[in-house]
């Protein structure tokens, strides 16, 4: 009778054990995940900013501003990736949202306005793959033993 007491005491500390490193890794890619999409709204509204008015061409500044979010963008994707799970974000999907953000209109051939959509709906494209991705492994190749 100890034995079986012990087996089950045993076994209940595995599974709150796997449980509480499941959590964390969940939280981790939430946060992660969060961090991304934030970076990429912020993209989107500094795009649309920027490119508001009738020019040509961004200024160093403006470019280098995008760029950068975009890079970090990358960054915290190739971090989750690497780490976690196989998001299947493309690096060319980013590549089009940097040279939709950054390109000159003379090289697009296109106008500000549709500059503008194209951006946010590369965007939005991108939030939401990443959105299903992070779903389906935390409720399917992350899932919790038990009841949960």
């Amino acid at each position: 009778m100890e034995w079986l007491a012990f087996g089950m005491t045993f076994l209940g500390w595995i599974i709150i054990v796997t449980n509480g490193r499941k959590l964390a890794i969940r939280s981790e890619v939430h946060s992660i995940c969060n961090s991304i999409i934030d970076d990429l709204i912020e993209v989107e509204k500094n795009a649309n900013e920027v490119w508001h008015d009738d020019k040509e061409f961004l200024n160093m500044h403006e470019e280098q501003k995008l760029a950068s979010q975009i890079a970090l963008v990358e960054l915290k994707l190739a971090a989750l990736k690497e780490h976690y799970f196989n998001h299947s974000i493309e690096n060319r999907a980013l590549f089009d949202l940097r040279r939709k953000c950054t390109a000159s209109s003379v090289i697009l051939e296109i106008a500000n306005e549709e500059r503008i959509r194209e951006v946010s709906t590369t965007s939005i494209k991108l939030r939401s793959d990443l959105s299903l991705k992070t779903f389906s492994f935390m409720h399917t190749e992350n899932k919790l033993f038990g009841i949960f």
